[in-house]
């Protein structure tokens, strides 16, 4: 079995592959953060794997940027494992060197999972998710509709579109 950590980012993301034993095989690789990267990363994982080995991957739950990586890779029939930053940061404290770098960090993830001390993130469900991603959209638009000569600078409820209201609304009652 082999083990990928990924180091998650904004942009760009970083990948370490380990034995079963804990050995580092080959360099890391740098990746991006979109479909062109996530093949890169396929790429990376087939040359580093002649013998046809399983390959566990674990990732850290970094803001909502492991999300589409994770469905990538799940699509692809991965096993992924989320876990959280904490957890890989108690094994930074199991080596001397406690430096903090992209690489050192995948390294550290593919370590965690290798250990098995974890626990993985869940993905909240997709009603879930949606409700979430319109929470964030509705409370950044309601943003724009701010009178700049109020002032206290807080927003007039009375501007935002009712158009809002009524999807909550709808979207609300088909969740139950």
């Amino acid at each position: 079995m082999l083990i990928c950590g990924i180091d998650i980012g904004k942009n760009q993301h970083e990948a370490s592959i380990i034995s079963g034993d804990g050995h580092l095989i080959g360099k890391s690789l740098r990746f991006t953060n979109t479909t062109d990267g996530g093949e890169k990363l396929i790429a990376y994982l087939s040359a580093h794997n002649p013998n046809g080995e399983n390959i566990v991957i674990g990732m850290e739950a970094t803001g909502h940027y492991w999300l589409s990586l994770y469905c990538f890779l799940f699509d692809k029939g991965f096993q992924v494992n989320v876990i959280n930053p904490i957890q890989s940061d108690a094994v930074r404290h199991l080596f001397l060197r406690k430096t903090k770098t992209d690489r050192k960090d995948s390294f550290l993830i593919a370590e965690t999972i290798r250990i098995g001390r974890f626990s993985n993130t869940e993905l909240a469900d997709e009603d879930l998710l949606s409700m979430r991603h319109l929470c964030r959209h509705r409370m950044q638009s309601g943003g724009l509709h701010c009178r700049p000569e109020a002032q206290n600078h807080r927003c007039d409820g009375s501007r935002i579109s009712r158009i809002p209201n009524a999807l909550f609304r709808h979207v609300w009652q088909n969740l139950h």
